[in-house]
């Protein structure tokens, strides 16, 4: 699996943050475009997870995936402001227990994000319907993807 070598946790959270409301960018709308209030929200959440557990860069990558993959099978769907933490959690969740051999539980993930164990085990239940249950990407096109990023 190709690697992203981001060794600064805040770093890792502004890339995180900037590329989430890209992904979820539609091709029939205006840009989604978070104000600078909004991303600075968004940038903390991030960093503070991230800090929390640890989480390879592997994993990140691979959340972005899913959420690139969640957004082309919900195309028509339009998300709230704060939506785009959770479905980055829970999206991080899930590859978390794909790529991770002690991966952490639902309620731990609850604890670090603050987001309720029912909200991520329905976020989670929703991705993993978008992806067809598939959540191991070809090499092929997860090479495509990281090519884009």
């Amino acid at each position: 699996m190709p690697q992203l070598t981001c060794p600064n946790t805040a770093q890792l959270a502004e890339l995180v943050s900037t590329a989430v409301p890209i992904l979820w960018k539609s091709a029939n709308t205006s840009s989604y475009l978070l104000t600078s209030e909004q991303h600075s929200i968004l940038t903390m959440f991030c960093f503070n997870v991230l800090r929390a557990t640890q989480i390879s860069n592997s994993c990140v990558l691979l959340a972005l995936y899913y959420l690139k993959q969640y957004r082309a099978t919900f195309a028509g769907i339009q998300i709230q402001n704060g939506y785009e933490a959770e479905l980055f959690t829970a999206a991080l969740m899930i590859a978390n227990k794909c790529l991770d051999d002690s991966a952490y539980s639902n309620h731990t993930w609850s604890t670090v994000s603050k987001i309720p164990v029912r909200r991520l085990n329905e976020l989670e239940r929703d991705i993993l319907i978008a992806l067809d249950y598939s959540i191991n990407p070809s090499p092929y096109q997860f090479y495509t993807w990281t090519k884009q990023c």
